[in-house]
Protein backbone atom coordinates (compact mmCIF):
# COMPACT_ATOMS: atom_id res chain seq x y z
CA UNK A 1 0.00 0.00 0.00
CA UNK A 2 1.45 3.74 -1.37
CA UNK A 3 1.05 5.78 2.19
CA UNK A 4 0.92 8.73 -0.20
CA UNK A 5 -1.90 7.86 -2.18
CA UNK A 6 -4.26 10.42 -2.07
CA UNK A 7 -7.60 8.21 -2.19
CA UNK A 8 -6.85 6.84 1.36
CA UNK A 9 -7.09 9.69 3.15
CA UNK A 10 -9.92 12.35 3.33
CA UNK A 11 -9.86 15.62 5.12
CA UNK A 12 -10.21 14.66 8.73
CA UNK A 13 -8.00 11.55 8.58
CA UNK A 14 -5.39 13.54 6.81
CA UNK A 15 -5.15 16.25 9.70
CA UNK A 16 -5.24 13.99 12.06
CA UNK A 17 -2.62 11.49 11.23
CA UNK A 18 -2.54 11.72 7.50
CA UNK A 19 0.00 14.33 7.20
CA UNK A 20 2.61 12.34 9.22
CA UNK A 21 2.25 9.34 7.12
CA UNK A 22 2.61 11.09 3.94
CA UNK A 23 5.80 13.26 5.63
CA UNK A 24 7.15 9.63 6.29
CA UNK A 25 7.57 10.99 9.92
CA UNK A 26 5.64 7.80 11.28
CA UNK A 27 5.54 4.37 10.21
CA UNK A 28 2.46 2.08 10.47
CA UNK A 29 3.84 0.22 13.26
CA UNK A 30 5.16 3.78 15.09
CA UNK A 31 1.10 4.85 14.62
CA UNK A 32 -0.19 1.12 15.92
CA UNK A 33 1.87 1.85 18.75
CA UNK A 34 0.85 5.27 19.51
CA UNK A 35 -2.60 4.07 19.19
CA UNK A 36 -2.24 1.43 21.81
CA UNK A 37 -0.48 3.30 24.32
CA UNK A 38 -3.28 5.82 24.60
CA UNK A 39 -5.85 3.21 24.52
CA UNK A 40 -3.79 1.20 27.68
CA UNK A 41 -3.78 4.89 29.57
CA UNK A 42 -6.96 5.51 28.50
CA UNK A 43 -6.96 9.68 27.57
CA UNK A 44 -3.97 11.77 25.79
CA UNK A 45 -4.59 13.81 28.94
CA UNK A 46 -2.89 11.00 31.28
CA UNK A 47 0.65 11.80 29.16
CA UNK A 48 2.88 14.35 30.34
CA UNK A 49 1.76 17.59 29.13
CA UNK A 50 3.35 20.59 26.32
CA UNK A 51 3.16 23.76 27.65
CA UNK A 52 0.31 24.06 24.35
CA UNK A 53 -1.40 21.32 25.77
CA UNK A 54 -0.52 18.63 23.93
CA UNK A 55 0.31 14.99 24.74
CA UNK A 56 3.85 13.81 24.92
CA UNK A 57 3.72 10.08 23.97
CA UNK A 58 7.04 8.25 23.17
CA UNK A 59 6.56 5.20 20.73
CA UNK A 60 8.55 2.96 19.06
CA UNK A 61 8.56 0.72 15.60
CA UNK A 62 8.28 -2.80 17.26
CA UNK A 63 4.47 -3.13 18.88
CA UNK A 64 4.66 -4.33 22.06
CA UNK A 65 8.74 -5.35 21.97
CA UNK A 66 9.42 -4.52 25.72
CA UNK A 67 13.13 -4.45 25.54
CA UNK A 68 12.97 -1.98 22.49
CA UNK A 69 13.60 1.65 22.95
CA UNK A 70 10.92 4.45 22.43
CA UNK A 71 12.93 6.78 19.76
CA UNK A 72 9.78 8.49 18.29
CA UNK A 73 7.95 11.86 20.40
CA UNK A 74 4.46 12.16 19.63
CA UNK A 75 2.78 15.43 20.34
CA UNK A 76 -0.94 14.91 20.58
CA UNK A 77 -4.27 16.54 20.65
CA UNK A 78 -7.71 15.04 20.81
CA UNK A 79 -9.33 12.34 22.19
CA UNK A 80 -8.95 8.31 22.98
CA UNK A 81 -11.35 7.88 19.93
CA UNK A 82 -9.89 10.30 17.52
CA UNK A 83 -6.28 11.83 18.61
CA UNK A 84 -4.54 13.92 16.40
CA UNK A 85 -0.84 14.23 15.41
CA UNK A 86 0.62 18.07 15.52
CA UNK A 87 4.21 17.36 16.01
CA UNK A 88 6.54 14.62 15.94
CA UNK A 89 10.24 14.07 16.90
CA UNK A 90 12.09 11.35 15.83
CA UNK A 91 15.71 10.60 17.62
CA UNK A 92 18.07 9.20 15.26
CA UNK A 93 19.49 6.35 17.85
CA UNK A 94 18.05 3.22 18.99
CA UNK A 95 19.97 2.45 22.71
CA UNK A 96 18.26 4.08 25.96
CA UNK A 97 21.61 6.07 27.40
CA UNK A 98 21.50 8.32 24.00
CA UNK A 99 17.79 8.78 23.90
CA UNK A 100 17.74 10.20 27.77
CA UNK A 101 20.68 12.44 26.25
CA UNK A 102 17.85 14.01 24.14
CA UNK A 103 14.44 13.56 26.05
CA UNK A 104 15.29 16.50 29.03
CA UNK A 105 15.71 18.56 26.07
CA UNK A 106 12.73 17.54 24.39
CA UNK A 107 10.27 17.71 27.22
CA UNK A 108 11.88 21.16 28.21
CA UNK A 109 11.90 22.78 24.95
CA UNK A 110 8.37 21.72 23.84
CA UNK A 111 7.56 24.70 21.96
CA UNK A 112 7.18 24.70 18.29
CA UNK A 113 9.57 27.26 17.74
CA UNK A 114 12.31 26.15 20.39
CA UNK A 115 12.02 22.42 19.40
CA UNK A 116 12.59 23.35 15.80
CA UNK A 117 15.66 25.43 16.91
CA UNK A 118 17.24 22.98 19.23
CA UNK A 119 16.86 20.10 16.06
CA UNK A 120 18.27 22.61 13.58
CA UNK A 121 21.03 23.19 15.79
CA UNK A 122 21.81 19.34 16.46
CA UNK A 123 21.55 18.26 12.55
CA UNK A 124 19.49 15.82 11.12
CA UNK A 125 21.59 12.64 11.45
CA UNK A 126 20.77 13.43 15.31
CA UNK A 127 17.39 14.13 15.50
CA UNK A 128 14.62 15.28 13.25
CA UNK A 129 11.39 17.33 13.43
CA UNK A 130 8.26 17.13 11.63
CA UNK A 131 5.21 20.05 12.28
CA UNK A 132 2.05 19.59 11.01
CA UNK A 133 1.38 23.19 10.92
CA UNK A 134 4.58 23.68 8.29
CA UNK A 135 3.20 20.48 6.31
CA UNK A 136 1.13 20.50 3.20
CA UNK A 137 -2.30 21.02 4.28
CA UNK A 138 -4.66 18.69 2.79
CA UNK A 139 -5.93 20.70 -1.11
CA UNK A 140 -2.34 21.37 -1.19
CA UNK A 141 -1.07 17.57 -0.99
CA UNK A 142 -4.14 16.51 -3.25
CA UNK A 143 -3.03 18.65 -6.14
CA UNK A 144 0.06 18.41 -5.84
CA UNK A 145 -0.40 14.15 -5.47
CA UNK A 146 -2.85 14.05 -9.07
CA UNK A 147 -0.55 16.55 -10.51
CA UNK A 148 2.46 14.64 -9.86
CA UNK A 149 0.15 11.14 -11.13
CA UNK A 150 -0.83 13.20 -14.11
CA UNK A 151 2.79 13.79 -15.37
CA UNK A 152 3.65 10.40 -14.57
CA UNK A 153 1.21 8.84 -16.41
CA UNK A 154 2.11 11.25 -19.26
CA UNK A 155 5.24 10.08 -19.52
CA UNK A 156 4.53 6.13 -19.30
CA UNK A 157 1.60 6.92 -22.43
CA UNK A 158 4.72 8.70 -24.31
CA UNK A 159 7.34 5.55 -23.53
CA UNK A 160 4.43 3.12 -24.60
CA UNK A 161 4.09 5.09 -27.60
CA UNK A 162 7.61 5.26 -28.78
CA UNK A 163 7.97 1.67 -28.32
CA UNK A 164 5.49 1.07 -30.71
CA UNK A 165 3.39 -1.55 -28.24
CA UNK A 166 0.01 0.68 -28.18
CA UNK A 167 -0.73 4.08 -29.26
CA UNK A 168 -2.57 6.68 -26.75
CA UNK A 169 -3.95 9.82 -27.32
CA UNK A 170 -3.84 11.89 -30.56
CA UNK A 171 -0.87 9.57 -31.62
CA UNK A 172 -3.84 6.59 -31.83
CA UNK A 173 -5.74 8.57 -32.96
CA UNK A 174 -3.27 9.66 -36.18
CA UNK A 175 -2.06 5.66 -36.89
CA UNK A 176 -6.07 5.09 -37.42
CA UNK A 177 -6.65 7.60 -40.21
CA UNK A 178 -3.09 5.77 -41.91
CA UNK A 179 -4.35 3.71 -44.88
CA UNK A 180 -1.87 1.10 -45.90
CA UNK A 181 -2.36 0.21 -49.51
CA UNK A 182 -0.49 -3.30 -49.32
CA UNK A 183 -1.77 -6.32 -47.66
CA UNK A 184 -0.25 -7.33 -43.87
CA UNK A 185 2.90 -9.08 -44.35
CA UNK A 186 3.10 -8.80 -48.45
CA UNK A 187 6.24 -6.73 -49.86
CA UNK A 188 6.37 -3.15 -50.41
CA UNK A 189 8.03 -2.95 -53.59
CA UNK A 190 7.89 -0.65 -56.72
CA UNK A 191 5.74 -2.02 -59.68
CA UNK A 192 7.29 -2.85 -63.18
CA UNK A 193 6.25 0.37 -64.50
CA UNK A 194 7.87 2.93 -61.62
CA UNK A 195 11.12 0.75 -62.13
CA UNK A 196 10.89 1.39 -66.30
CA UNK A 197 9.87 4.90 -66.02
CA UNK A 198 12.55 5.76 -63.11
CA UNK A 199 15.05 3.56 -65.08
CA UNK A 200 14.49 5.81 -68.26
CA UNK A 201 15.12 9.10 -66.39
CA UNK A 202 18.46 7.55 -65.13
CA UNK A 203 19.38 6.55 -68.60
CA UNK A 204 18.55 10.50 -69.68
CA UNK A 205 20.83 11.36 -66.82
CA UNK A 206 23.20 8.88 -67.53
CA UNK A 207 23.53 9.90 -71.37
CA UNK A 208 24.31 13.65 -70.79
CA UNK A 209 26.92 12.56 -68.26
CA UNK A 210 28.02 9.38 -70.73
CA UNK A 211 27.33 6.87 -67.68
CA UNK A 212 25.93 3.48 -67.99
CA UNK A 213 23.44 2.84 -65.11
CA UNK A 214 23.12 -0.76 -63.83
CA UNK A 215 19.42 -2.10 -64.80
CA UNK A 216 19.00 -4.17 -61.21
CA UNK A 217 19.42 -0.97 -59.42
CA UNK A 218 15.98 -0.58 -58.21
CA UNK A 219 15.14 -4.44 -57.67
CA UNK A 220 12.79 -4.72 -54.68
CA UNK A 221 13.22 -5.77 -51.54
CA UNK A 222 11.07 -6.75 -48.44
CA UNK A 223 10.41 -4.23 -45.31
CA UNK A 224 11.94 -5.62 -42.48
CA UNK A 225 12.76 -4.58 -38.71
CA UNK A 226 16.15 -4.76 -39.94
CA UNK A 227 18.17 -1.16 -41.42
CA UNK A 228 17.95 -0.83 -44.77
CA UNK A 229 21.39 -2.29 -46.29
CA UNK A 230 23.28 0.77 -48.40
CA UNK A 231 22.08 0.40 -52.32
CA UNK A 232 25.23 0.42 -54.29
CA UNK A 233 25.21 2.67 -57.80
CA UNK A 234 27.30 0.45 -59.69
CA UNK A 235 28.60 3.24 -62.25
CA UNK A 236 31.36 2.23 -65.36
CA UNK A 237 33.13 5.38 -67.50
Amino acid sequence: MNDNDATLYNISNYNRFGWARVARAISKNELDDLYSKIHEKGSPKKFPQSSNGEAIIEINDDLHALLNVDNVFVFVTGTKSSPEITRIVRVEFFDEDSIDFFRKDIYERNSNRALEAFTRSLGEEFIRYFNRSSSANYREYTNQYWSQRSRSESKENTRIDRNGDIGTGASQKAQGNIKHSRKENSDYSLSSGDKASLNDELRQLAFYDDLDIKEDMYDTHPITDEPPKENKVIISL
